[in-house]
Order: structure tokens, then C-alpha cells, then sequence
């Protein structure tokens, strides 16, 4: 055996005992003697001591001196030989940018992938589908750590495309695939394109589950319920894109679901009732009011058997029944709702000027309006506004519950006579209320109905109750 040729062995024992320093030791030393003396076969046994060295600096998480000899390794490599030359050049760049991308440096890492599609476009015929496969999904992965969703979402797309062309696609790799295209298109906000994968998703999730139990339910039980809840899971992602696009049915229809499911998961049973009773609370239906009502409370009593929960969660959940009521009329069931609401609060923060404060003040200013006491509303008519002015560094109109307040603040004036902040304070609320979706058409209509009655009779004189007028400064 020559000289290089021990060296390489040895270097290839301290390789497989992880003695990876010695190994390099001994692997440079084949290299300096295959490059002193001739050797015909030379470019392939340098080639595979290069590779063993740009292994060893991989496992010692070197990445540079490894991509700096898979480099060397390429420059040896002529694409115009042969088939098995190709297959080397690939190789040796899916590694180098792996190298690349377990260092965290992914505009490099994409560099060298890209090069391999150069390659391809070159020597269509060389490359394996496999490959190319593979590439996809690599790039798809690193251009999702990069959040790059758009990239991302080509190279996973072009993934699933081939591996369904070369019919090498399984059910569950297919799964996994379209699961993270959701993911992504949802990052990406394409929510209809997100819901078209979630619910490819679902058919073939229900696929699975339709086929693995038929006349087998006892015997793979425990396998029933953790697919039950991943079906819940899925209904709940397609939910949460049917409420952002303010698709409320559908959304409604998926959140249903996740109960009828019946999933043991109490935190997805608990993100299902808050859904349902934030979509019930925003309408204007006394039915849905009720439902809202019914599935806070169940709501609360999930939340309440977690000992670790954190307390302000149930506040918010009475502020939001107490909201109801106030919409229901029933002013002391909203009032006790939210003095439960602000016994937590007060327990939970040290400052009542909290932003957790903002909702309750909020349906505390309506409910002491409607039972008639215009002082105490127009207090926490102005902590609420000041609580959100000083918590909040955005605009106002993404806070719905400014527009009611300012209704009240318009009631509070109308009372008082003052018809100019009265109509001011109607015009700030129409204006908040037209900039929030869904278009709130009833209550817009109201305030409509209240500026028009002011001004029909605004010629008649303002007669204004002084003590009002000199703390009412339109927020």
C-alpha cells in the first residue's frame, strides 16, 4: 500500500472513533504525498480524502474549513466526463449549502442550492427528480427561517408538484407538505389560500380517520382521539381565517365543529368557545347575545378548573357577558358581571390605569347611561378613553369601543342640551364606527338618526347645564 494511501486509513479509523483532529492530521498528510508524487488514479482518491476532511470539520461544527473543502473537492469535479461526476458536483452542493445553512448563513446556503438548478437546466437528463425533490424542500425550509414566505411557499409548492407527478407522493407526506403551505400562506396573510390547503388537509385527515376505524374503534382508541384532535385543531386554523376575512358563518360552522368533535383538549375547547362568543358578541342579534352569554360562562368554568390560570383571563370573560346584558338591557346582571370583572383587576394590577381596565370602564360607562346616571358614565367614559390614549401608540378606529363611547359622550350632552359637543361626539363615533369591520350598519344608522334630529331643531337656542360644559372637552 503507498504511503498516502496509509495515511488515508488511518485517517479514516480516527474518523470512526470520532477522533476527529488526529483524522484531519492524517488525511492532510495523504494529500501532501499524493501531490508530490504522480499517481494516475490521484483526482479520485484526493477527491474522497477532501470529502473525509470537509466530513471531520462538519462534526467538529467547523463550517467554514468544511465548505472549503467540499469547494476544493467541486474544482476537481468535470461535468463533461460522466453521469457519476454530476451525481459528485450535487452532492457536494447539497452539503455545502447545508454547511451553509447550519451556520445560519442562508443567502449563501440558497446560493449554492441555486447553483444545483443551474445545473439541472444544463444536464436536465443527470439530475434524479429525487434530488431536485429534495432541494425544493430545503429551500422551502430555509426560506422560512428567513420568513421569506413567499419564496418559501414556491419551493414547497414545486415540492408537492413533482413528488404528485412522479407519483412518489404518500398520504402523509402530502399532509405534511400542505399543512406547511397553510401555515406559511397564513404567516404571508393569503388566507384563502391558506384555507384551500387546511381544508386539502382536512379531507385527507378525515380520510385517515374514516379508514383506520372502521369496525376497529376499541382496539385503536387511543389513536381515534389524538386524530379527533388534530381534525379539531385544522377546524380551528380554518376558523380563525373565516373570522379574519370577517367570514363569520364559516367561521361560526368550524368553531361548531371543534365542540362536536369533543376533543379532551381544554385548551383548544377553550380558543373554540372564545371564537364563538366573540363572533356572537359582535352582532346585533339579542339570540346571539344570549350565545355569547352561554359560552363565556362555559368559558369561564373551563378556565377556573386551571389552577395556573391567569386571573385576568377570567375578568375578561365577565367584562365580555357584562357587554351582553348591556346590550340585553339587563343592567344589573351587566353590572354585576363587571364589578366581578374589576375585583379581579384590582386583585391582578397595581394601577387602575391598566390597559386591562379599557373594556370594563368602557361597559361601565354604557350601563350607568342606560340606568340613567350620566355622572358616573361620563367618569368611566373618561377613564376608559384614558386608560387606551396612554396604553395603546395606535390609532384610535382599530378600538371599536371607542365609537360606543363616544356615543355616550353625544347621549350625555343630548341630555344636557348641549346640542354642539352633542353632535360632535355623534360624528366622532359614526366615524370610528365606519372605519371598523364588519360595517356596523345598525349602530352607524342610529347615530345617523340622532345627527339628524339634532339638526333639524338647530336653530333652536342651546339651553346648557353649565357644570357639563365646563369639564366637556370633545377626547
Amino acid at each position: 500500500m503507498s504511503v498516502d494511501g496509509i495515511h488515508e486509513v488511518i485517517g479514516n479509523l480516527y474518523k470512526e472513533t470520532k477522533q476527529f483532529d488526529l483524522a484531519i492530521k492524517h488525511f492532510n498528510k495523504s494529500l501532501t504525498v499524493q501531490r508530490t508524487n504522480f499517481n494516475e488514479n490521484r483526482e479520485s482518491s484526493e477527491l474522497n480524502v477532501l470529502d473525509s476532511l470537509a466530513e471531520c470539520y462538519e462534526m467538529l461544527d467547523d463550517y467554514e474549513q468544511c465548505v472549503k473543502y467540499y469547494t476544493k473537492a467541486l474544482a476537481l469535479t468535470n461535468v463533461d466526463d460522466h453521469t457519476i461526476r454530476v451525481d459528485n458536483i450535487v452532492r457536494i452542493l447539497i452539503l455545502i449549502g447545508t454547511s451553509y445553512a447550519l451556520d445560519s448563513k442562508l443567502d449563501l446556503a440558497v446560493k449554492w442550492f441555486d447553483r444545483i438548478f443551474e445545473l439541472d437546466n444544463q444536464y436536465p437528463t443527470l439530475i434524479t427528480n429525487e434530488r431536485i425533490v429534495k432541494i425544493h424542500e430545503c429551500l422551502g425550509n430555509i426560506y422560512t427561517e428567513n420568513n421569506d414566505y413567499t419564496h418559501a411557499i414556491e419551493h414547497y409548492s414545486k415540492q408537492l408538484e413533482l413528488l404528485i407527478k412522479l407519483n412518489k407522493a404518500t398520504r402523509e407526506r402530502k399532509l405534511h407538505i400542505r399543512q406547511t403551505l397553510a401555515e406559511l400562506c397564513k404567516q404571508k396573510n393569503d388566507l384563502p389560500l391558506a384555507i384551500h390547503h387546511y381544508k386539502v388537509v382536512l379531507t385527507l385527515q378525515n380520510q385517515n380517520f374514516n379508514n383506520g376505524y372502521s369496525g376497529r374503534l376499541a382496539r385503536f382508541s387511543k389513536k381515534q382521539k389524538r386524530q379527533q384532535t388534530n381534525l379539531a385543531y385544522l377546524h380551528y386554523s380554518i376558523a380563525d381565517c373565516y373570522e379574519k376575512l370577517f367570514d363569520y358563518s364559516d367561521a361560526l360552522t368550524h368553531y361548531k365543529t371543534i365542540l362536536e368533535l369533543k376533543v379532551i383538549d381544554q385548551s383548544l375547547l377553550a380558543d373554540a368557545h372564545i371564537g364563538l362568543g366573540t363572533i356572537y358578541e359582535n352582532s346585533t342579534s339579542e339570540k346571539n347575545y344570549l350565545l355569547a352569554i352561554k359560552h363565556y360562562k362555559k368559558l369561564v368554568v373551563l378556565k377556573l378548573k386551571n389552577y395556573n390560570q391567569n386571573m385576568s383571563n377570567i375578568a375578561r370573560y365577565y367584562t365580555g357577558i357584562g357587554w351582553c346584558y348591556c346590550k340585553l338591557k339587563e343592567n344589573k346582571l351587566g353590572l354585576k358581571y363587571c364589578e366581578k370583572a374589576l375585583n379581579i383587576y384590582r386583585e391582578c394590577s397595581e394601577s387602575t390605569d391598566d390597559p386591562c381596565y379599557t373594556n370594563v370602564y368602557a361597559t361601565l360607562a354604557c350601563l350607568y347611561y342606560q340606568i340613567n346616571n350620566y355622572e358616573t358614565a361620563w367618569i368611566y367614559c373618561d377613564k376608559s378613553i384614558a386608560v387606551m390614549k396612554d396604553s395603546f401608540p395606535i390609532v384610535k378606529y382599530e378600538y371599536p369601543i371607542y365609537a360606543w363611547i363616544y356615543e355616550v359622550y353625544g347621549c350625555i350632552y343630548l341630555y344636557f342640551k348641549d346640542k354642539y359637543l352633542a353632535i360632535e361626539s355623534f360624528k366622532e363615533s359614526m366615524n370610528l364606527f365606519q372605519k371598523h369591520q364588519p360595517y356596523p350598519r345598525k349602530e352607524i344608522k342610529r347615530i345617523q338618526h340622532s345627527l339628524y334630529e339634532l339638526r333639524l331643531n338647530n336653530s333652536v337656542e342651546d339651553e346648557v347645564y353649565e357644570p357639563v360644559r365646563k369639564k366637556s372637552k370633545i377626547k
